[in-house]
């Protein structure tokens, strides 16, 4: 699908050693659309060094693909239940925060309570009830589709509203008016320093 004219590509990422969702939206005013979105498998991996690897090809290949102006991931907040498995989450970041860093993509993150409300299904919704509010909000048929594509959509989203509120993100040090989206998101690739937490 075309980009259309004066609009924003926002790919959100959530990230996961086993499978991570991804979702890639259109922003053109306060209308979104749905590029594309689905899961990077690795399961099929048994050492967790090919499964990195999977992980770091994969993001890299959507990140040429789809050329996004942003990329939205969910961070890591608050305490770890289960260190082994944070260990294994983090590691599964760091794959896709390289890739995407390597093509000079700003990288913004999210807590999973904001990603929640930012698509109205509150801070403490479950994944079906974040599934229903994308699917409403992107104007998604139902389809066979894990979950986790879902809540990459739902992190593109977050990021999207963001945008549009400009003082409640952390594209707030940006100054200066804007007259377009495509130029905005010239200035998001030359202010690129490093992944940002988004309060």
């Amino acid at each position: 699908m075309e980009k259309p004219r004066d609009s924003m590509r926002i790919l959100g990422v959530d990230p996961g050693s086993r499978f991570v969702g991804f979702g890639m939206i259109a922003m053109q005013g306060r209308t979104y659309h749905c590029l594309d979105c689905g899961i990077i498998c690795a399961t099929h991996l048994k050492r967790l060094d090919e499964k990195l690897l999977h992980i770091f090809e994969a993001i890299q290949a959507l990140v040429c693909k789809h050329k996004p102006d942003a990329v939205a991931m969910e961070g890591m907040f608050g305490e770890p239940q289960k260190f082994h498995a944070a260990l294994l989450l983090g590691q599964a970041r760091g794959a896709a925060l390289l890739a995407v860093a390597l093509e000079r993509v700003p990288v913004f993150e999210y807590a999973p309570a904001r990603i929640k409300k930012a698509v109205g299904a509150g801070g403490q919704a479950s994944k079906a009830a974040v599934k229903r509010m994308v699917q409403t909000l992107l104007q998604l048929p139902e389809q066979r589709m894990r979950v986790d594509a879902y809540d990459g959509l739902a992190i593109a989203l977050c990021h999207a509203h963001a945008v549009s509120g400009l003082g409640h993100s952390a594209l707030s040090t940006l100054k200066g008016p804007t007259s377009s989206f495509s130029s905005f998101a010239e200035r998001l690739k030359k202010s690129y320093v490093a992944p940002k937490e988004a309060k």
